[in-house]
């Protein structure tokens, strides 16, 4: 198996297959195909492939100069336990030092992103009631990073 990442593309959103869970994302991109490019300008993100398809899409929009909103696109044929992809995001998360907070929102009956949100390092902060375009509660999740460089501002 050959893993390789690179940077975030429009054309890459057309390419994934995504999980049944994120049809909703997908049917929002196909409908308004702007936005894949709106997303790729202002994210700082990767795409993952595995021998040569594409996997997952990740990335952190950047909000204000010291957050930042994590996203997530998974193929439906996302190795489970890969744990060369949950490297690889983790580092890309750790690399983002000029970010003080990360959070992300997971739908609350999305088991699978659940647990890739904790395992990649995120801490739930609360249930967002009513949040998802389905009506679901999801869980706000945030890495926060704590440097001395963000602590002496």
């Amino acid at each position: 198996m050959n893993f390789e990442l690179e940077d975030i593309k429009p054309e890459h959103f057309d390419e994934i297959t995504s999980q049944s869970s994120q049809i909703y994302y997908k049917e929002v991109l196909e409908k308004n195909p702007k936005h894949k490019y709106l997303v790729c300008q202002h994210s700082i993100g990767k795409t993952g492939r595995l021998d040569g398809v594409i996997i997952g899409i990740c990335g952190i929009t950047q909000i204000t100069s010291y957050m930042g909103e994590g996203w997530a696109y998974f193929a439906d044929i996302m190795p489970k336990g890969s744990i060369k992809v949950i490297k690889e995001i983790r580092k890309f998360i750790q690399a983002q030092k000029h970010i003080r907070r990360i959070q992300c929102t997971v739908d609350i009956q999305n088991f699978n992103a659940l647990k890739y949100a904790r395992v990649l390092g995120f801490k739930p902060e609360g249930i967002l009631k009513a949040y998802g375009p389905n009506g679901h509660d999801h869980v706000m999740f945030t890495i926060i990073n704590r440097s001395l460089e963000w602590e002496a501002q």
